[in-house]
């Protein structure tokens, strides 16, 4: 059960995940400059180019996944500079450890359901979790799933005792916000906990829909497939 799934898939239809386990994985241009884009910003967060200038060691560097490959180009290292910028900046304010590419596990809700966190920040009274996206569609932080799911985990994992944080970076920006713990457990255990056991279902419910545009999966989906084969259209209408 990925947490970078649940607002566009699995929480609107509880059978694209066992749907998507069955999809060949295929890389397109934009997760694979995406990819790119975490590589840069991990490189230089875990300062692996101290004594280079890293606009030009990465810009004409393929970057590579699957059948897909880009070259690096300036725009894409100013993203990812931007973000690691915003990181180091944070992490100074904050007088924090910082863990890059961190898994986090949320067994109160099921054991199926974890994920990694690409930053997060543990300072004196808050814990920070940062999310780097690189895609053109605004993502919002508030109320955003994936970053939920990984507070859960984080709170498993180190207690209620701090204040925890939700960040979105994205084209240059950051997206704050606060949760209120009381709030996040009760979603946890109600919302979440609901969605994971729909998704784990033995036979879980096909709900066609936007994310039908977005599912890897929908080629064994027979509501999809009746769907379409009867004439029927899915127009994209961005909502997060």
């Amino acid at each position: 059960m990925s947490p970078s799934g649940f607002d566009k898939l699995w929480s609107k239809c509880p059978a694209s995940a066992t749907l998507s386990s069955k999809a060949p994985y295929v890389a397109s241009e934009a997760t694979v400059s995406g990819s790119a884009c975490h590589w840069m910003a991990e490189k230089v967060l875990k300062q692996e180019l101290i004594d280079l200038d890293p606009t030009e060691h990465f810009v004409g560097q393929k970057y590579k996944d699957g059948d897909i490959e880009v070259t690096i180009d300036e725009k894409l290292v100013k993203k990812a500079l931007a973000y690691s910028n915003y990181v180091f900046k944070k992490q100074e304010e904050m007088e924090a450890e910082m863990l890059i590419e961190e898994k986090l596990y949320v067994h109160e809700v099921n054991d199926h359901l974890f994920g990694t966190a690409d930053i997060i920040l543990i300072g004196k009274d808050k814990i920070s979790l940062i999310d780097l996206k690189s895609g053109k569609w605004p993502v919002e932080v508030i109320d955003n799933g994936q970053l939920k799911i990984y507070t859960l985990g984080a709170v498993a994992r180190w207690g209620g005792d701090y204040q925890y944080e939700n960040v979105i970076f994205q084209n240059g920006k950051a997206k704050e916000t606060t949760l209120d713990l009381h709030e996040l457990v009760d979603w946890g255990l109600g919302y979440l906990t609901d969605c994971v056991d729909a998704a784990l279902e033995k036979n879980p419910k096909e709900v066609v829909g936007q994310q039908c545009l977005l599912c890897k999966g929908k080629a064994y989906c027979k509501s999809y497939n009746n769907f379409t084969e009867n004439g029927g259209k899915i127009l994209w209408k961005p909502t997060r």
